[in-house]
């Protein structure tokens, strides 16, 4: 039971060195904000004792000593409606039930618009439910009136820049989780180096990295010494002593690692660390290990292009912007699986000073974060007036609709792709 209201109420010994009284003109459980004079008449907040032990944080002083510092960009910018909103965030997170839960919970409460129509095929497609695609479409046109979209038009890879054969330089940073699940990257990379003379791979921005991703890269190396496109590899100090710790003398795991650790030794030039390694490697695998190669002579190269850029995910991403004679006034920007936590860095290429409209080419993404929208948002607000401009294309509705939620769409051309209307 409280005590009487009239009585004396102490501050705990921490919080004053006098007691305050209490008036019975105050209500400690209806503080009314609506009228300054109910907070004015105790400068110190009272503490509540009930049965419960209920504290209370202090309120803070009416006004503060200093104007309070501008609040932090918050996402999101430009406010959807409820369902678009929920079903982006959710498809960006890659929870693609509760997008899918947020869409068809629209569409039988008849609060859908097309658009949701729309995300919710994108989101059937994502998950690879034909059925439930099918049985919409049935739904969509009986609604609509129009025909819709087909399952077949999935979202189609990002296209090859043209460059001249044996022609060319192209520069691309490794982003994110080296692994395994980074094959297809890597055989993308592989057709790349078919039509350039010099590759410089940037492995500085690789987060982690797995003996299945270790193989992948190593074997990369190993096919580009049979070629005629010469491989610079810039971060090779970071990658090395992220890999170390991956390897333990006298444990025979991780091959792939130890293989991968000698090949940055000799490609540092670094014989004695590379003598140390091989004999702790054949004592641990009890097999012979690599030995040592020239590095081959490096060639003069005067290509037409250079290609930046790098993209983020749950697996190491490979990205471009391509500039040069064989590449049209607007450079493009290529990101293709998941970017995840991409800082503006990942974006920098826009700034470029070259002339032309920006191009970021979306038609190989599957997913982005808030984080990397708000960091792409950042760029694009730093561009100076007389920018040429950004165009983003091959948006999915789901991918558009986050865009815009950063902002993205007052500050560049959002573009969504044909084959999803």
């Amino acid at each position: 039971m409280m005590a009487n209201s009239s009585a004396k109420t102490a501050l705990p010994a921490d919080a004053a060195d006098a007691p305050v009284s209490v008036s019975e003109d105050d209500d400690l459980f209806s503080l009314d904000f609506t009228k300054p004079e109910k907070l004015a008449k105790t400068t110190v907040p009272q503490p509540v004792q009930t049965a419960a032990s209920l504290t209370l944080e202090p309120l803070e002083d009416a006004l503060p000593a200093v104007a309070p510092s501008p609040p932090a960009e918050s996402f999101p910018l430009v406010r959807l409606d409820p369902a678009t909103e929920a079903a982006a965030l959710a498809y960006s997170a890659g929870d693609l039930a509760e997008a899918r839960r947020t869409l068809e919970t629209a569409l039988q409460t008849g609060t859908a618009g097309e658009a949701h129509w729309l995300m919710l095929f994108e989101v059937y497609r994502a998950i690879g439910d034909q059925a439930a695609f099918d049985r919409l479409a049935l739904e969509y046109v009986n609604t609509m009136e129009k025909s819709a979209p087909a399952w077949h038009n999935d979202r189609p890879a990002a296209r090859t820049p043209l460059v001249r054969p044996a022609d060319g330089r192209a520069s691309v940073a490794l982003n994110g989780s080296l692994n395994a699940r980074c094959a297809p990257q890597f055989a993308k990379l592989m057709s790349v180096t078919k039509t350039r003379s010099l590759l410089r791979l940037d492995l500085g921005r690789i987060q982690d990295a797995d003996n299945g991703g270790c193989a992948l890269l190593l074997g990369f190396i190993q096919y580009l010494k049979k070629t005629a496109c010469e491989l610079e590899l810039d971060g090779m100090a970071y990658l090395k002593d992220m890999l170390k710790a991956g390897i333990v003398a006298g444990q025979p795991e991780n091959d792939a690692i130890w293989l991968l650790l000698l090949e940055l030794h000799q490609q540092l030039g670094e014989a004695d660390a590379f003598e140390t390694l091989a004999l702790e490697y054949a004592v641990t695998f009890e097999v012979s290990p690599p030995s040592w190669e020239l590095p081959k002579p490096k060639r003069k190269n005067a290509g037409a292009g250079t290609t930046t850029g790098s993209a983020g995910g749950g697996s190491a991403g490979l990205a471009g912007t391509q500039a040069g004679a064989e590449v049209p006034a607007a450079a493009t920007l290529h990101f293709s699986g998941d970017l995840l936590n991409a800082g503006e860095a990942d974006f920098a290429a826009l700034k470029s000073t070259a002339t032309g409209e920006r191009v970021i080419d979306l038609f190989a993404l599957k997913r982005m974060d808030q984080t990397s929208a708000m960091s792409l948002r950042r760029v694009l607000s730093a561009l100076p007036q007389d920018h040429a401009g950004v165009r983003l294309i091959g948006c999915n509705h789901l991918l558009a609709a986050m865009l815009e939620m950063a902002g993205i769409g007052q500050l560049a051309r959002i573009r969504i792709e044909r084959a999803h209307r």
